[in-house]
Order: structure tokens, then C-alpha cells, then sequence
């Protein structure tokens, strides 16, 4: 998420670093500035979690207000977690995120969810790759 958001020019000087080009200490280093914050960096987080609400922000008209309302509250730095009552809320909530996000630069993947039908509105290739089984019970053992 972090290399998303771009860093604003003035404080780029901020996030200079030294390189050696092909790892050879022989060579004199290369002066770097980074033009997207960098994971590890203290400021990196809030700075990206300003960014994307701040997408939800500019986006007011253009999108509705529980997608808004999802990026304020739902997001943790660039975890999203959400509970839904219905497959059609889910699926209508993924259909409504992904473009406003875009609008910032920001694309959402590793979807995940307990129920089957709403992986069926994301593209595989936003899908989380693999998924720990938590149902540990039988359905006839949930039933009672």
C-alpha cells in the first residue's frame, strides 16, 4: 500500500538514501530520494491511511455514502474488515469499493470471505491465495 501513495516533492528530501549499484562497495554510492513512502518508514502508515481517506473524501459525489462510510471506518492502515448481513450487501460493497479506491490509485486484493458467493463478484486474481479452514464443526454440529 505504502508504495501507492506518493511522497509530496519538498518532503522527498526526507527519504534520501545511498546505493551501490550492483552491490559493488568499490563503487562510489548513488544519492537516492524516494518518490512513494516505504515500508518502515514511522510515518508511512498514517500518511497512507490519510491518502485513502482522503480518496473517500474527493469522492463524496461520485460514489455512495456507505462506500465512503466503509473506508472511514473499516480500514486498518491497508486491511479491510468488514461484516455484511447478506451475500448482496458483500457483493454490492466490493462493487462499489474497488472503483473509488481506484480513483485514489488504490487497488483492492486478497479478498476473503466465509461465504462462497461473494468470492464470486471478485476476480480470482484480487482473491487471497490461500485460506485457513476455520469450520472445525460439522454442520449438523453447528445446528445444535
Amino acid at each position: 500500500m505504502f508504495h501507492q501513495v506518493y511522497v509530496a516533492e519538498p518532503d522527498r528530501e526526507a527519504l534520501r538514501f545511498l546505493w551501490c549499484p550492483g552491490n559493488d562497495m568499490t563503487q562510489p554510492p548513488v544519492d537516492y530520494a524516494m518518490n512513494v513512502f516505504l515500508f518502515g518508514a514511522t510515518c508511512s502508515p498514517s500518511c497512507a491511511a490519510f491518502a485513502l481517506r482522503k480518496t473517500a473524501e474527493d469522492n463524496l459525489t461520485g460514489a455512495s455514502n456507505h462506500a465512503v462510510q466503509t473506508v472511514f471506518k473499516n480500514f486498518f492502515v491497508d486491511d479491510l474488515l468488514k461484516s455484511c448481513s447478506s451475500v448482496e450487501e458483500a457483493s454490492s460493497s466490493v462493487s462499489e469499493l474497488c472503483p473509488l479506491l481506484e480513483s485514489g490509485g488504490f487497488n483492492l486484493t486478497k479478498f476473503l470471505s466465509n461465504e462462497p458467493g461473494v468470492l464470486s463478484s471478485v476476480p480470482e486474481d484480487d482473491q487471497a491465495s490461500a485460506m485457513l479452514d476455520l469450520n472445525w464443526m460439522t454442520s449438523q454440529q453447528r445446528r445444535h
